[in-house]
């Protein structure tokens, strides 16, 4: 059976409402990873990807925009209250932040890069067409969201090390 148009549409709405709220969640996190680390290795780099990805979240909001679709509020709070909850779970310290905490954070982060570039790629291939989104370039957007995330793996040894010492690496 052929989709109709109009669900695909509808799909496609949920579609970027669910990276919608990722999003928010992704700059909530970004922002308490600078906040929690803005004395050491990580500041520059998490004050750098912080604007970024704030503004790719405002590249997003365009795109929803350009497109006229509504977004879900909720799916929006929901991922901000995602990202706030994460902060609940146990990690090893009861008042501060963890060694553990800041590996945790740097995962969930990357993994959220990986899927923000995922996510121009679809659009590349699924809306790069759409004279209402003329003049985005969604290849310069994967590459942005590849770059992000290469930045951050750089930090990984140390953050690894960091959680769990070097003595993990001998074993």
């Amino acid at each position: 059976m052929r989709k109709t148009r109009t669900d695909r549409e509808r799909l496609l709405g949920l579609y970027l409402d669910d990276h919608r709220a990722g999003a928010a969640g992704g700059v909530a996190l970004a922002r308490r990873m600078l906040k929690e680390n803005s004395d050491n290795y990580l500041t520059a780099t998490m004050r750098e990807l912080t604007v970024e990805i704030e503004r790719d979240r405002q590249v997003l909001d365009d795109v929803i925009g350009r497109l006229r679709h509504s977004p879900n509020r909720i799916k929006m709070v929901m991922g901000a209250a995602g990202a706030w909850l994460a902060r609940l779970k146990a990690n090893g310290y009861v008042r501060q932040y963890s060694p553990l905490s800041r590996l945790e954070e740097f995962e969930m982060l990357s993994a959220g890069l990986l899927s923000k570039a995922s996510l121009w790629r679809s659009c590349q291939l699924s809306l790069g067409g759409r004279p209402e989104l003329a003049g985005l370039d969604f290849d310069a957007l994967c590459q942005r969201a590849d770059n992000q995330r290469a930045k951050l793996e750089t930090h990984r040894s140390r953050i690894v090390d960091d959680a769990f010492g070097s003595s993990v690496r001998e074993r």
